[in-house]
């Protein structure tokens, strides 16, 4: 997606991630703002499944930037990062004295914005 010929932006998403958006925005929180190549170094050593997600999702927004363009992915930086609720799977467990217990799966949506222009922090 190009808004302007000077100003380069690039997104990528991912639809029903199998973790809560509760677990999720504090890595979003992490790489926000960082360059590309930072922000998959820290997700590469993050202790926690949780990043797999962002990670593959960056990989993907990093492929988009070579695909439509030729800059090099150490001069992009992850503008926005937005983690948002999908869909709940809603099923039905035996409770307790005969009843029944409803449980929610709960999935997540996110959706990552690269940009060309120089960073401002770190």
């Amino acid at each position: 997606m190009h808004k302007n010929k000077d100003q380069k932006i690039f997104k990528a998403s991912l639809k029903r991630v199998a973790f809560s958006p509760g677990k999720l925005m504090p890595i979003a929180d992490l790489i926000r703002g960082k360059k590309v190549m930072n922000a998959l170094q820290l997700l590469h050593t993050f202790p926690s499944k949780r990043a797999e997600p962002f990670q593959n999702l960056l990989k993907s927004a990093i492929a988009n930037t070579q695909q439509r363009s030729n800059e090099l992915e150490n001069s992009f930086f992850i503008k926005s990062i937005q983690v948002n609720q999908g869909p709940r799977f809603r099923y039905y467990k035996a409770g307790a004295m005969g009843r029944a217990t409803i449980l929610r799966r709960r999935f997540s949506h996110i959706t990552l914005v690269l940009d060309k222009k120089e960073q401002i922090n770190n």
